[in-house]
């Protein structure tokens, strides 16, 4: 008798077969390996979180002060087995935060692993969960729990650094959402170069533009935020429009901060502090960018813009046009600061390329106030501020519709526009 085999067609059916339920298996196997990872991750922290309980209830650690957030590196907490190592990788930087209210303790815990994988803002014991564990950024052991005033560091060695913080449950409101939205007419009719039609290379002559979005859930790129800069109690649609950028650039260490937003005006500000409909506020560098000082002229103080939700740009780190000097550059006592291309790229969702047409095409709320939509044939824009990242990024170019480096000669004349630093929870929901 002959031994019958598989016919070609019958081996393909079988690895077609195969192959589907691989493809239906394999996202289900790693979404099982990633949520059992995750829940591991959960299980080290409550380890933790224990570990801390017994040494605040020993007494070896001293959590007394009903005003204080206390931040316990884990460096200094033991644990039964002795693991104190994410599934993920080793923990870069993390802390269990106590509080006391008088009677009681509570237990929370941030931080993030060398993965940056972790718990951010700070998450309660009891509602931990895997959906909890995310991509983190950056820590800030700055966050006050309630309505507490003062932060205490505890690291491994149990030495104590001792702070002050503005608890967030206590932040004023500094933006509220915009019901209307900024309106104008296209009424440049060739462009800046005779390859381009239309305001900025986006609009034919004639179309209405609408500036930004009416927010609605979380904030994102182009909502639009009328914030009470100068504390009257009234935010003014005309007068104190903003529109939201992305999270805060820290400047120095090079990374966003996920608890920050960063809002820009909708208009350039003249040296007198008044908006103007189109760009009064002059100054020409010739052949480099302007010096941060020069910039100070054009930027509301904290006496002008008074909301205490504004948290001032303070020190930040700056670098010259050719990258020669690179230093920190004190604000003083300015409430704004000029945008950071990082900012924009973020938030526009482009990679940088100097002088390339059109990078800004999803953003015409960065480019409000433009000339460039009335007709006029030069480059008009804005200041931002330079620093360690900005390859040739000095300024928001309107004509080209680009981050650009200097202005080509002194007849293109730029300004500055200022963008306040908020906490998150001071924008409205």
């Amino acid at each position: 008798m002959k031994n019958k085999g598989f016919t070609l067609i019958e081996l393909l059916a079988v690895i077609i077969i195969l192959g589907i339920l691989m493809l239906i298996a394999i996202p289900s196997v790693t979404s099982y390996i990633n949520n059992s990872r995750k829940e591991t991750y959960v299980d080290t922290v409550k380890e933790i979180l224990n570990g801390a309980s017994i040494l605040v209830n020993s007494g070896e650690i001293e959590v007394n002060d009903p005003d204080t957030t206390y931040y316990v590196d884990i460096g200094l907490i033991p644990t039964e087995n002795g693991a104190k190592r994410s599934p993920y990788d080793e923990f870069d930087e993390a802390y269990v935060v106590v509080t006391y209210d008088g009677e009681n303790y509570d237990y929370y815990f941030v931080g993030n692993d060398k993965a940056d994988l972790g718990v951010y803002p700070p998450e309660k014991e009891d509602v931990l969960s895997k959906d909890s564990i995310k991509n983190v950024d950056d820590i800030d052991t700055g966050v006050a729990i309630g309505n507490r005033n003062k932060r205490v560091i505890i690291d491994k060695d149990k030495n104590t650094t001792d702070g002050t913080v503005t608890s967030r449950s206590n932040l004023p409101l500094v933006c509220k959402k915009a019901t209307t939205l900024h309106e104008t007419t296209c009424l440049n009719p060739y462009g800046d170069t005779p390859l381009l039609k239309g305001c900025l290379n986006t609009y034919e002559y004639g179309e209405k533009i609408i500036f930004g979005n009416i927010p609605s859930g979380e904030p994102k790129s182009g909502d639009a935020y009328d914030c009470d800069v100068n504390n009257d109690g009234i935010y003014d649609p005309e007068t104190e429009r903003f529109y939201y950028v992305s999270k805060f650039y820290n400047s120095k260490t090079r990374k966003f901060e996920n608890d920050k937003s960063v809002l820009n005006y909708y208009t350039n500000i003249d040296i007198n502090m008044n908006p103007t409909k189109r760009l009064t506020n002059k100054f020409s560098t010739g052949s480099n960018s302007p010096e941060p000082s020069e910039l100070l002229k054009y930027l509301p103080t904290v006496n002008e813009w008074t909301n205490p939700g504004i948290i001032p740009p303070g020190t930040r780190y700056i670098t010259d046009y050719y990258f020669e000097l690179k230093y920190d550059f004190s604000y003083g006592d300015a409430a704004a600061r000029p945008l950071v291309y990082k900012e924009i790229i973020a938030s526009c969702d482009f990679i940088y390329n100097s002088l390339d047409y059109g990078e800004l095409k999803k953003c015409p709320f960065l480019l409000e106030n433009i000339d460039s939509y009335y007709g006029s044939s030069r480059y008009y824009g804005y200041w931002i501020e330079t620093n360690a990242d900005s390859t040739f990024a000095f300024s928001v170019t309107g004509g080209r519709l680009c981050i650009g480096n200097n202005p080509t000669s002194s007849s293109d004349i730029f300004g500055t526009r200022p963008a306040i630093t908020v906490y998150n929870e001071s924008i409205e929901k």
